[in-house]
């Protein structure tokens, strides 16, 4: 070619040089899975085994990724067990299970003994510019009259009162209504509060079978 020095290969446009092994940017690995997603996708497994979906008063809906209750359940359910995908299916498992052993939706309708009279009673906050409420349930220790009777164990009155009183809160916090989809690392803002007024009340006892029986009980 006219111009071109004898023994020069260079070809027009190839700015590649001998040894350049440069190629476009690094490789990045996939990032980590969600955990909320990871536990979402074992609900079919989680409903199967514990024959039913129904949690802190929201009907988990494993077909739809999008179901704003179903997510912040097992948000809190995620929160509970430090972000352990394993440790949470297996804590829904559990609650789901319990749940339907003690019908804990109708425990509200029970009718319990005087002394559990005024001794809760439960409050809904709503936050300023959100959505979201805080619940607040006031233990008025005070206000105790026979301890024998409120902790007395074989019935399980006080068991059955105390899980009315969270189903009440539950209740009032009304997952079930929320539009917002959570994400994992955001702060978690549907709360419930406990206020235990016990300036004269005595959480031990000086008769051993109702200091065991207050153990059980709290």
């Amino acid at each position: 070619m006219k111009g071109q020095k004898e023994g020069d290969n260079t070809q027009e446009g190839d700015n590649t040089q001998e040894g350049d092994n440069t190629q476009g940017p690094a490789h990045q690995g996939p990032a980590n899975p969600d955990p909320l997603d990871q536990l979402w996708e074992k609900l079919p497994l989680i409903i199967q085994k514990s024959d039913s979906n129904r949690l802190w008063g929201v009907d988990l809906n494993h077909l739809d990724p999008n179901h704003a209750p179903t997510k912040l359940v097992l948000k809190k359910c995620l929160k509970g067990r430090k972000g352990n995908v394993e440790l949470a299916r297996i804590y829904v498992e559990d609650c789901i299970r319990w749940g339907r052993r003690v019908e804990h939706y109708n425990l509200l309708r029970h009718k319990y003994p005087a002394c559990f009279k005024n001794l809760a009673y439960v409050t809904a906050h709503q936050k300023k510019d959100s959505d979201c409420k805080v619940v607040i349930i006031w233990y008025l220790w005070d206000t105790v009259t026979d301890e024998r009777i409120l902790f007395e164990t074989k019935s399980k009155t006080f068991l059955n009162w105390s899980a009315a009183v969270v189903e009440l809160a539950v209740q009032h916090l009304e997952l079930g209504k929320v539009t917002k989809m959570p994400t994992y690392d955001e702060p978690d803002e549907y709360q419930i509060v406990s206020v235990h007024d016990c300036r004269k009340f005595s959480f031990t006892s000086t008769n051993p079978t109702l200091w065991a029986d207050k153990r059980k009980c709290l």
